[in-house]
């Protein structure tokens, strides 16, 4: 509907988030639809509001034909008043091509100078150039919150300031002092890098999981899930628990499943689940499975949720803090106990 909307209506500029190129990839795959759009009006999409993808970006692209220099992936928050940070350049081949940054993902942990990855390296997390700041907005990359700005190719906390930038978070005067940084800077709570005078994003600063001193980037591993049949695309989340036996840190994934035979019940958390059957043990291995190719651990808990219960915001931002939460405080327990008996695992 949304790209009959634009050959229709003659658009010439649109947005969606990430999720949003990926749902209209998958439906089209699925309606074995290729192309089927005259949109050579359009002169820009805009791709924001979360993590930009190569695969779902280079996908979108193909399926639709359009070139790649009509996608705009750009950075920006609510307290920012929305974009900030816009790549007017971008293009899916790899740096310096192009405005990918393939690299290897032991040295993405904050205070670390940024390596590229081997070609041979099948954990390397591919990166997105978001390109510059606009007008009259400042950005810049600290070590911590209120002192050490980074060098170029380093990774650290990205701040924000200019005229957009919200005074304060609305009587809430705790959040507005730890949001913001001494000097005035807002403290986006992001990681990443700055090369070159432009900004890559490499993850939220509580959304990477640090296990057995690996950093996994839980978009990531979100975004290799998706592409598992079974799975409905962008319900996947990945995040860190604890793992009381080993007192440490392990990563779990909570997702959508849509086999008709494996689907929960959307009234109760701790209904049955048939992941007893050929097909529902066959899912929650490959969602295991498709974890374990990119980023090298396998989850300890791979957790499959109603739609109606996997936590999003409006704006279609996951929210892993929500099933963290959930998790530690023992909403999944029967859940996670069924699907475990079934040796599913294992």
């Amino acid at each position: 509907l949304w790209l009959s909307a634009l050959e229709r209506y003659r658009a010439t500029y649109s947005w969606s988030p990430n999720f949003g190129y990926q749902a209209v990839v998958t439906a089209c795959e699925k309606r074995g639809i290729s192309r089927a759009w005259d949109l050579s009006c359009l002169r820009r999409l805009l791709n924001g509001a979360e993590q930009v993808t190569r695969r779902t970006c280079e996908a979108f692209l193909d399926c639709t034909g359009l070139s790649s220099s009509v996608m705009m992936p750009s950075y920006g928050l609510a307290e920012t008043c929305g974009g900030c940070l816009y790549n007017l350049e971008f293009s899916t081949a790899f740096k310096p091509a192009g405005s990918i940054l393939r690299l290897d993902p032991a040295s993405l942990g904050l205070g670390s100078r940024v390596l590229e990855a081997a070609s041979d390296n099948a954990t390397a997390s591919e990166v997105v150039d978001l390109g510059i700041p606009t007008a009259g907005t400042s950005v810049r990359v600290q070590l911590s919150k209120d002192s050490g700005l980074a060098d170029e190719w380093t990774i650290g906390r990205i701040q924000i300031f200019g005229p957009t930038l919200t005074a304060g978070y609305v009587n809430l005067p705790a959040q507005t002092e730890e949001a913001f940084c001494k000097d005035g800077w807002f403290d986006t709570g992001d990681l990443g890098f700055m090369h070159g005078g432009r900004i890559a994003v490499t993850g939220r600063a509580k959304e990477q999981i640090n296990i057995r001193g690996a950093n996994i980037y839980c978009y990531e591993v979100e975004e290799a899930i998706w592409r598992v049949d079974g799975v409905k695309p962008t319900f996947a989340a990945a995040c860190g628990v604890e793992d009381a036996a080993k007192g440490t840190e392990a990563l779990a994934i909570f997702f959508v499943p849509t086999l008709d035979n494996f689907v929960p019940s959307a009234d109760a958390l701790g209904a049955p689940f048939d992941a007893g059957s050929v097909r529902g043990r066959a899912l929650l291995q490959e969602v295991r499975r498709a974890s374990a190719e990119k980023c090298g651990v396998a989850p300890l808990h791979v957790i499959p949720v109603p739609e109606a219960q996997f936590f999003k915001t409006t704006g279609g931002k996951i929210q892993r803090d929500a099933f963290r939460r959930e998790f530690k405080q023992g909403v999944y327990d029967h859940l996670v106990g069924a699907v475990e008996i079934e040796g599913a695992a294992s």
